[in-house]
């Protein structure tokens, strides 16, 4: 669509709007909202631990469903590369 400026076309500036990226969440972060989640115990106090976190309760749903199926525990950060292998020391050797 265009206007029309002292008789002459000029094009309307387009305002591109970037698409919104999908948060992710730290493995640590979840065990951590999970423990905080099963302490609240007064009336409001999910709601008010979700809006502080930014989280949706489908979030603490699913967490909930992947901790019971075991699948946090796996999130836990290990070293990386090999296991080092035990070197044990060379007995000397007797020269006669």
């Amino acid at each position: 669509m265009s206007t029309m400026v002292e008789g002459l076309p000029v094009a309307q500036e387009t305002e591109v709007v970037a698409k919104a990226a999908r948060r992710r969440f730290a493995a640590a972060e979840k065990p951590r909202v999970l423990k905080e989640a099963d302490h609240c115990t007064k009336p409001g106090g999910l709601g008010a631990l979700l809006r502080r976190e930014g989280l949706y309760s489908s979030h603490l749903s699913a967490w909930r469903e992947a901790r019971r199926r075991g699948e946090l525990a796996g999130l836990t950060p290990r070293p990386r590369g090999p296991k080092a292998k035990r070197v044990e020391p060379k007995p000397e050797r007797e020269t006669p």
